[in-house]
């Protein structure tokens, strides 16, 4: 079997991470998994390593302007001498990269609705009549699948397969600590957020409820368009000395074993997956109160849940934490029976079902 993921570039977002992962699987099993971008990649802003990569498994079509149809012929050809058993199409190619799998004549063509431009896109008619073209839309919760269905998209074209995560990356006892080489002392209580660096994840709220928390220091890792304005929020609240702004950069697993708790202050719906890797390294969970968290946290036994956009609610909850630091400890067992629906394996063999069901 051969797949194609199809990207615009392959950058760190949440979405094309947990891309990496199924192709790297995939690849362990056998399976022909590789990846096509349409644009260059920018070297400080990309996810692809010739580590993990083999030349063939990586690259780029190099398209130019978007309604060329020298563009769009080139593409189509390509994926045609690729002749792939699937196209996977993630984030912002979405309805190029439906048209030019379509008349490649692909016979799978799924969509990654992970992220909330995808989302959005569908509820467009524009959108609506391109999702109509692909065979399943790959979304993380009952919650997003109501959000995408419309009148070109039926429920039977919907799945629900929350996104993968590689639990053999997570639990394993820190060697050192590594928040030593930022003048953090070992008994420092660390709060932890990893996301891109967008509004909807809510790092502002974050800062302003840490500036109500005399306690322990704050670590915010990721990218995006908010990060040089949540560096200035942080000036301003005057917590220079205590947060800490990281590029991810593939250490998350050795952060997450150090922290004391992780905080997702999400003002919007986040796939239950974002919250595996905190669970599997025993680190509890402060969130906000979309629906469906309580699926993965119960309140007073592996986090807490917050008001969404409240720092004040925020504040209380970190500062029990710092106050009694080993709350949760008690039921990790029970957590741990409850996630393997978010291996990667799971997700991976619920892909296959799918292209499977569909020949």
């Amino acid at each position: 079997m051969k797949i194609i993921i199809l990207l615009s570039q392959f950058t760190p977002t949440d979405v094309n991470k947990h891309l990496l992962d199924d192709v790297l699987f995939l690849r362990k099993q056998g399976i022909d998994a590789r990846i096509l971008t349409l644009f260059p990649e920018v070297p400080e802003k990309t996810l692809y390593r010739e580590s993990l990569f083999a030349k063939e498994n990586f690259s780029c079509v190099s398209f130019g302007r978007k309604w060329d149809p020298r563009e769009w012929k080139k593409l189509i050809a390509r994926l045609s001498e690729e002749h792939p058993d699937l196209i996977i199409v993630g984030g912002k190619p979405k309805m190029l990269g439906i048209l030019c799998a379509r008349l490649s004549h692909v016979p799978n063509l799924f969509v990654f609705a992970y992220d909330e431009e995808t989302i959005r896109s569908s509820r467009s008619f524009f959108g609506g009549i391109f999702d109509y073209l692909a065979n399943f839309f790959i979304v993380a919760s009952d919650v997003t699948k109501e959000q995408i269905l419309s009148q070109w998209l039926s429920p039977s074209k919907v799945a629900v397969i929350p996104a993968g995560i590689p639990f053999d990356d997570y639990g394993k006892p820190p060697e050192r600590n590594i928040f030593s080489q930022f003048g953090f002392g070992d008994n420092e209580f660390i709060f932890l957020f990893t996301g891109d660096l967008v509004p909807e994840k809510g790092a502002d709220v974050l800062l302003r409820a840490f500036s109500k928390v005399p306690e322990g220091k704050l670590v915010i890792v990721g990218d995006g368009a908010e990060k040089e304005g949540l560096q200035s929020l942080s000036d301003n609240l005057n917590l220079k000395e205590r947060v800490l702004f990281l590029n991810e950069d593939g250490n998350i697993p050795e952060l997450l074993m150090r922290a004391g708790a992780v905080v997702f202050p999400s003002k919007k719906e986040e796939p239950l997956s974002v919250f595996v890797p905190a669970l599997i390294s025993g680190v509890p969970v402060i969130s906000s109160d979309f629906l469906g968290i309580e699926e993965m946290i119960r309140n007073g036994e592996n986090g807490i849940i917050v008001r969404k956009q409240d720092s004040d609610d925020l504040a209380k909850a970190m500062n029990a934490l710092v106050l009694n630091p080993k709350m949760f400890a008690a039921h990790q067992k029970d957590v741990e029976k409850k996630l393997e629906n978010f291996s990667v394996s799971s997700h991976c063999a619920k892909l296959l079902s799918l292209v499977k069901t569909n020949k």
